[in-house]
């Protein structure tokens, strides 16, 4: 399906305005297309072409759950943080879809979804009857767009009944709306009163650093500071060590206000004009700045797809020998045992959906490794138990069953003929005295970047403060200027709000010249002269370099114009392209 919109104009190098592209959607698929402007100069024939990708149903937004799964008998609510993707739609008053699924032995709960709403960039709540037993819970989200859903984004919450290591009843919060802390937060938590005594907290940041450890007060609360070195995500345990270890745990986030800032003298340059660019940090510290052409960072965040958030990796509690830089929890859980119990789980959920309705789930990718390994185990659970297949009861002596037989075996050739055997022996069969005597192209090492304008680093001095001027390359685009400072006792470098600068120019020239010319040959240069913003007549004058001064012949005596008119050209509001042809003759090689 293609649409076509033209006869659209620029008005000072500038065109927006809203494209409609319904007949892209008219087949009912919910796939991504391609949108493409051609843009063209009056009187110059040339041409340029832009294009960009457009999902209209993409989800934009991923599942985080609080706790890696759940238990019938808890009394705390499941937690399920809705949490935008990086930089690919805008988290606020968006809401949500959601249908969760119980997959239970009751036949008409497990094929009726209970339906809520929710917003991106909040937790929501579910809650649970505890008199039926969930095997699993799928929770399924789309992103209200108009009159229209996006594709679904699923999670997977496995059931722990089957494991005694877990209570999910003791962690009781109010949490912030996103689940996020800012450093210099007090965090706090309440456990049950008459088990306070006997529980103890633990504080583990980004896998590899033990931050806050204690007991929970006589009166159930745990309280701590937040400070700069949980930055990104924490998980809070509390475990109780009388008996077995029995452990409730939830996960926050801690993100980090940067004191640190960065201004700009100007919003929009000419090529070749100064701006000034000021950093304020702390005194004696470090700074880098960089200016890069804006359409970088489109391309990093368009190749970047994985998630920002992993969670729940209970490997984090087997073998942690392995992992130089993770914490040491030696024997605080069985990760082998609590894998073990969700999976029976799991593994029942999914003969109870192909049984149930009769379909099996797709793979689909989540922050939560627990929740993907649950479906992973669902999935093939769910496929063991299909009914057979033609190939399976196909009798061998039968000569209707020869093409189900050569469509099974199609594999095992593929595996035997991966590579056609010429092509395994042209090693064996080539010289290698030949090889070497053949002259490798030298590597090239590009040294030219016209994307990159500036990347350096400066020291803040004893204010504090860094005025850096910098002189525009000639390009016309637009800047992002970014910075990184960093203080003695700074965890980490801290970025400030980058600024983003245009550069244009209103008069543009394009010169036409042969590829190959004969000494003492004659040629014609075409010189194209375009101006893009202009609200009243002008003239100008083509100057050729290596001629004399008085053959531009822009400005004569006392002011007059020159005598030369052959350079001179002129544009205006309903003129804005001139072109000069000049003849020349190349009298050197």
């Amino acid at each position: 399906m293609s649409l076509r919109d033209t006869g659209k104009q620029l008005v000072n190098g500038y065109w927006s305005e809203r494209v409609n592209v319904s007949a892209c959607l008219e087949s009912g698929e919910d796939r991504a297309f391609t949108v493409s402007a051609e843009v063209r100069e009056w009187g110059a024939g040339s041409r340029v072409e832009g294009r960009a990708d457009a999902d209209t149903h993409l989800p934009g937004f991923e599942l985080i759950p609080l706790r890696p799964g759940f238990k019938s008998n808890s009394a705390q609510p499941i937690l399920i943080l809705a949490r935008a993707s990086h930089g690919q739609i805008q988290s606020e008053n968006i809401n949500l879809a959601i249908e969760t699924t119980c997959v239970c032995t009751e036949r008409k709960r497990t094929r009726t979804p209970v339906l809520s709403e929710g917003t991106v960039g909040s937790v929501f709540a579910l809650s649970l009857n505890s008199s039926i037993a969930c095997r699993a819970l799928i929770i399924q989200a789309r992103r209200k767009i108009a009159s229209r859903y996006s594709r679904r984004v699923m999670l997977i919450l496995p059931s722990f009944d089957g494991s005694a290591a877990f209570n999910f009843n003791w962690i009781s919060v109010n949490l912030p709306r996103s689940a996020t802390f800012m450093v210099g937060d007090k965090f706090r938590a309440y456990v049950p009163a008459e088990s306070a005594s006997k529980l103890n907290y633990l504080v583990v940041c980004n896998g590899v650093s033990i931050a806050m450890a204690g007991r929970a007060r006589d009166d159930g609360l745990i309280s701590f500071e937040l400070t700069a070195h949980m930055v990104r995500q924490c998980l809070l345990y509390v475990f109780s060590i009388d008996e077995d270890v029995r452990t409730d745990m939830l996960l926050f986030f801690v993100e980090r206000r940067c004191p640190y800032s960065m201004s700009v003298s100007k919003s929009t340059i000419a090529p070749g004009e100064t701006i000034d660019v000021s950093l304020f940090g702390a005194p004696n510290g470090l700074a880098t700045l960089s200016a890069i052409d804006e359409r970088m960072f489109a391309l990093s965040e368009a190749l970047s797809s994985t998630s920002s958030v992993r969670c729940w990796d209970l490997s984090f509690f087997n073998k942690p020998e392995l992992k130089d830089d993770q914490a040491r929890l030696i024997n605080f859980l069985d990760a082998k045992t609590l894998t073990d119990s969700f999976e029976d789980s799991c593994r029942e959920a999914g003969a109870l959906l192909l049984q149930y309705l009769k379909e099996c789930p797709r793979m689909e990718d989540s922050p939560s490794l627990v929740s993907n390994q649950c479906l992973q185990t669902m999935v093939l659970a769910c496929s063991h138990t299909l009914p057979p297949t033609s190939s399976t009861v196909c009798d061998r002596n039968s000569d209707s069953c020869e093409s189900v037989k050569l469509a099974g075996m199609a594999v095992q050739f593929q595996r035997v003929f991966v590579q056609r055997p010429l092509e395994r022996m042209r090693g064996r069969l080539s010289d290698p005295k030949a090889v070497k005597r053949e002259k490798k192209p030298p590597l090239r090492i590009r040294e030219i970047f016209p994307e990159v304008w500036l990347f350096d680093d400066f020291s803040l001095g004893r204010e504090g403060r860094k005025e850096v001027k910098l002189n525009s390359p000639d390009s016309v685009t637009q800047w992002a200027i970014s910075s990184s400072l960093w203080a003695s006792g700074d965890v980490d470098a801290c970025s400030p709000k980058a600024a983003t600068i245009t550069s244009a120019k209103d008069l543009f020239i394009n010169v036409d010249l042969p590829n190959h010319v004969y000494v003492n040959e004659t040629i014609t240069a075409r010189v194209t002269v375009n101006a893009g913003n202009v609200d009243e007549e002008k003239l100008y004058s083509v100057c050729l370099t290596g001629l004399q001064r008085h053959v531009c012949g822009d400005i004569g005596v006392e002011g007059h114009r020159g005598q030369p008119t052959y350079t001179r050209v002129g544009v205006s509001p309903n003129r804005k392209t001139a072109t000069k042809t000049f003849t020349l003759r190349h009298v050197l090689p």
